[in-house]
């Protein structure tokens, strides 16, 4: 079994450990999967408490040496109320993917592809979150209609993390 360490700090959005609401991160996998020496996962939930500072480590399954291949973890982050009762919960719609190295969580989340963004450009635009999954033609935005300018290839990308 190949796994290894994820660690990561939870706050709120003011910067604050939320440790006084007990909170706990889930780590859930996307679905069952077959692991090194034919090992069979099942989808149990890996639970976590932060630290009274916020910061957690994590014994994950690395994911890149599953079948199928395209198994991640799905986060789910839970914690009580100001009085101590209900239970609120965060459901993010990221994809944590694990490789074999672990790392921080910020550098191992692949947010969902954003499909309805279009891009005319000369060149390939910058990667960044924002953008992942939108189509980019390559054209000059400034002289789109001119089937003279070597810019405008007329060739259609979608917009990926290498």
């Amino acid at each position: 079994m190949a796994t290894v360490t994820v660690s990561g700090k939870l706050s709120d959005f003011e910067l604050e450990p939320i440790a006084g609401l007990s909170p706990e991160i889930e780590f859930l996998p996307s679905e069952p999967a077959v692991g090194n020496g034919g090992r069979l996962l099942a989808t149990k939930a890996i639970r976590v408490p932060p630290e009274a500072n916020g910061d957690f480590t994590v014994q994950l399954h690395t994911t890149d040496d599953l079948l199928p291949s395209n198994v991640y973890y799905q986060i789910v982050i839970r914690w009580l109320d100001g009085n101590g009762r209900f239970i609120k919960a965060d459901n993010p719609n990221w994809k944590l993917q694990v490789p074999a190295g672990g790392g921080a969580i910020a550098d191992l989340i692949r947010l969902p592809l954003g499909t309805g963004i279009v891009i005319y450009s000369p060149t390939e635009p910058p990667i960044w979150a924002g953008l992942l999954g939108a189509i980019w033609f390559q054209l000059d935005p400034n002289d789109a209609n001119n089937p003279s300018n070597p810019a405008n290839t007329g060739d259609i990308y979608q917009v990926r993390d290498a």
